[in-house]
């Protein structure tokens, strides 16, 4: 059932795009619909964000930290000793593959 909806969605989605892509005035009106809820989510914060004048501008350029006094690394763990490796049996037989 999910591969029937994704094959439809994707029907959906590729049609809606070659319309698109061949009626201008189709094209023209998503993209102010586009440009519209971008400067309303851009209004939408500046009225949420409380004093944007006061905070200052991102230059880009953070200030200088004081570094923290740092902690010593922890110890590694102790290695342990090394194991015996299994030996591979081989039988007289080449292999399928």
């Amino acid at each position: 059932m999910s591969d029937l909806m994704t094959f439809i969605g994707g029907a959906a989605v590729g049609t809606l795009v070659t319309y698109l892509t061949k009626n201008e005035d189709a094209r023209k009106s998503v993209e102010h619909f586009i440009d519209g809820m971008g400067q309303a989510f851009t209004d939408f914060l500046g009225r949420v964000t409380p004093d944007a004048s006061k905070q200052p501008s991102s230059s880009g350029v953070e200030p200088p930290r004081k570094p923290a006094n740092k902690a010593r690394p922890a110890r590694k763990p102790g290695q342990r000793g090394s194991t015996a490796k299994a030996k591979k049996t081989t039988t007289g037989r080449a292999s399928v593959h």
